[in-house]
């Protein structure tokens, strides 16, 4: 039989793990409250690390973005990411697919990279063929340099090389 004791000690452990199980939902549905959805309920950040996001999640953020960028061109992904409530790797993937189906543009590189409704502009085109010309040339000077370069140095002195060469050959 239980002593007095112990029946109010298990009811005083009861209540409280009730209490702290109560406070521990509302936290996490306020956490949850917190997580940016866009209209059709589907969440636009991924929801795990190393896991795939299925299609339609894909096909949402994609849309979403898009339709951003038809409404607000020209911003760049760090301005884009502040105003709908995600990263640039949730986004990442989602520009690509909109860049291959010429949803959008982008003109810029890196950082500066601005996005644009529509198929790919003039610029971009102009800018691969500098950037192509630009790397042909910076190979053609590295040829250069390599073939410029004496075959030892010695403490960055020629003659001194050629001495220690000559010695070595006695």
């Amino acid at each position: 039989m239980p002593i007095p004791f112990q029946v109010a000690l298990q009811t005083l452990t009861d209540k409280y793990i009730e209490d702290v199980t109560q406070i521990a939902r509302k936290q996490a549905a306020a956490m949850l409250e917190q997580i940016p959805f866009n209209g059709s309920g589907v969440k636009l950040i991924n929801s795990g690390r190393g896991g795939k996001r299925d299609k339609a999640t894909l096909a949402n953020t994609q849309e979403t973005f898009t339709a951003f960028v038809a409404k607000n061109p020209g911003l760049r992904i760090e301005e884009i990411n502040e105003k709908l409530g995600t990263t640039t790797k949730d986004l990442a993937l989602p520009i690509r697919k909109a860049l291959a189906a010429k949803e959008i543009h982008v003109e810029g590189e890196k950082r500066a990279t601005r996005y644009f409704p529509g198929g790919s502009s003039s610029k971009k085109k102009s800018g691969a063929k500098k950037s192509a010309k630009k790397s042909a040339a910076k190979k053609s000077t590295k040829k250069r340099a390599r073939a410029k370069k004496p075959a030892k140095q010695v403490n960055g002195h020629q003659a001194q090389a050629a001495e220690a060469a000559a010695e070595a050959a006695a």
